[in-house]
């Protein structure tokens, strides 16, 4: 928890001393150990790290703790809990990125949430309806398996990726651009009380009182990003915010994800073609996110749900979609079907138990993932670590886009 009461002021002072983003207070904290040092450090200590201008350190010797006690007791009054660098409920994840708040301001709960899968959503605030609804859903179907959803609570997208999230009886986290006092958007002050009630969070940087001003939000988004193992972007067009924070994203080695434009000749989807080029992998459905963490976090999602949904809403069109590529794709001549039909069965392989199952649900051409369990009657995990043993046994092939067949014996 928060360190002794008197050293909370020097934390604060230190949150202030600075513009919001920059790292030098995290590169003088390796330096002196703790802000108090830092607040107590002469000109000539301070000139020794290279850290600071003449100016920097001219702020620095001002020793002045007045407007800290300020936040302090503001903070008090409103029941805003300060988190510190060195508290326990600080997001280590966070803590990692270039420019890590010194501090943050929170209304609600945010310990252990390192050990949870948590996927940032961000996009346009002046969305398409399809952009409202494919947020809304994939959110809701993401916090349905367990998946926090932070975003910044803006109107548009970032409202949606909340209320989705809610929609579910899920966490979410709203990282805002002022102050958690300020009223801002005022279009969202129920959802804030919908995500506090959900047993979520508001944060901020930024002391209570501070204002919107257009300069806070890109810093913001560097800790929608910080928070998160991976950043979704569900509409977007050029020079929107939403892809300074793939951006961010990118720069701290998160996974980036971008829905594919509704209309690519529409300039509200813009924004996302380049990234989907160059390097974000594209979403269709919940399971192009959740697959990406199950093997790691399988004790946290509950993907099976999404899987037996999803295998509903798509089994017509898969099927058809199959018929096309048998014919087609995979069944070019006589000899290659006469090659899949001599494909040995599991018995005959020596397979047993999970393994047999599996093996036997496996066909020559690639299947996705969804497919297989679907096929097995088996819960997600079971099937994705049995096909890990039998591609090390060499009965099984993956390949790209979380399909799966049988190896050629």
């Amino acid at each position: 928890m928060v360190m002794n009461m008197s050293d909370l002021k020097y934390w604060i002072w230190l949150s202030e001393l600075f513009s919001h983003g920059s790292d030098k207070p995290n590169a003088l904290l390796d330096e002196f150990d703790t802000p108090e040092r830092i607040f107590h450090a002469t000109e000539e200590e301070l000139a020794r790290t290279e850290i600071l201008s003449k100016d920097d350190i001219a702020r620095v010797v001002r020793h002045s703790l007045d407007r800290s006690e300020y936040i302090e007791k503001e903070c008090e009054k409103l029941k805003i809990s300060i988190v510190v660098q060195n508290d326990s409920r600080y997001p280590r994840r966070l803590k990692r990125i270039y420019g890590a708040p010194v501090l943050l301001y929170v209304y609600g709960d945010i310990s252990g949430i390192d050990e949870e899968v948590v996927i940032g959503v961000v996009g346009t605030r002046e969305p398409s309806n399809y952009g409202t609804e494919v947020t809304n859903q994939l959110c809701y179907e993401l916090a349905n398996s367990g998946v926090i959803i932070v975003s910044g609570c803006a109107v548009g997208i970032d409202a949606s990726a909340h209320l989705g999230a809610v929609k579910a009886g899920g966490r979410t986290i709203a990282v805002l651009g002022c102050g958690l006092d300020v009223n801002y958007p005022a279009a969202n002050h129920q959802l804030k009380r919908q995500i506090l009630l959900g047993g979520g969070a508001l944060i901020s940087e930024l002391p209570p009182g501070t204002t919107v001003n257009g300069h806070y939000f890109p810093t913001r988004n560097r800790i929608i990003a910080g928070l998160s193992l991976g950043v979704l972007v569900t509409e977007a067009p050029l020079r929107s915010g939403s892809i300074i924070s793939l951006n961010h994203a990118l720069e701290q080695g998160r996974d980036t994800f971008c829905i594919p434009p509704h209309d690519i000749y529409d300039a509200r989807f813009r924004g996302v073609v380049i990234p989907l080029r160059d390097y974000a992998k594209a979403v269709y459905d919940a399971n192009d996110i959740l697959f990406e963490y199950y093997n790691e976090y399988s004790h946290k999602l509950t993907a099976d749900k999404i899987v037996g949904e999803y295998m509903r809403q798509i089994s017509d069109d898969k099927s058809q979609l199959k018929k096309v590529a048998d014919e087609s794709a995979y069944r070019i001549n006589d000899s290659a079907a006469a090659e899949e039909k001599e494909s040995p069965d599991g018995v005959s392989l020596g397979l047993t138990g999970n393994k047999l199952t599996v093996y036997n649900v496996l066909e020559t051409e690639p299947q996705y993932i969804n497919e297989i369990t679907a096929k097995a009657d088996m819960p997600l995990q079971t099937v994705l670590s049995t096909i890990t043993e039998l591609e090390i046994d060499g009965f099984a092939v993956s390949y790209s886009g979380q399909r799966y067949g049988k190896a050629k014996q």
